[in-house]
């Protein structure tokens, strides 16, 4: 049986994700946001398509770099409140994009 995991604030995110959707259309309907995108100089036709692709284009992540993290440190022990704990040993591989 797994264990039931209970998140708190699960239902006023949802909730308040919803109702900033509900504010943008309601932006959208008035032309609020279609005015502040003209005086950007990007016409009322391509507002839509550009929040749509900015929303889908918002969970494509492109690295543009690595920072080497060096070796990893040697085996440790660790004592807390009177309990030993072993860290874990990481093998070093440089990767290449």
């Amino acid at each position: 049986m797994k264990p039931f995991v209970f998140f708190p604030f699960t239902l006023f995110l949802v909730v308040g994700s919803l109702l900033l959707l509900v504010f943008l259309f309601f932006l959208i309907q008035i032309g609020l946001i279609s005015y502040t995108y003209e005086r950007l100089g990007i016409s009322a036709q391509l507002v839509f398509p550009l929040l749509l692709l900015s929303l889908l284009g918002s969970s494509i992540n492109i690295p543009i770099t690595q920072i080497d993290g060096g070796p990893a440190p040697a085996r440790q022990v660790v004592q807390f409140f009177g309990m030993r704990y072993v860290i874990p040993t990481l093998e070093y591989r440089p990767t290449i994009l």
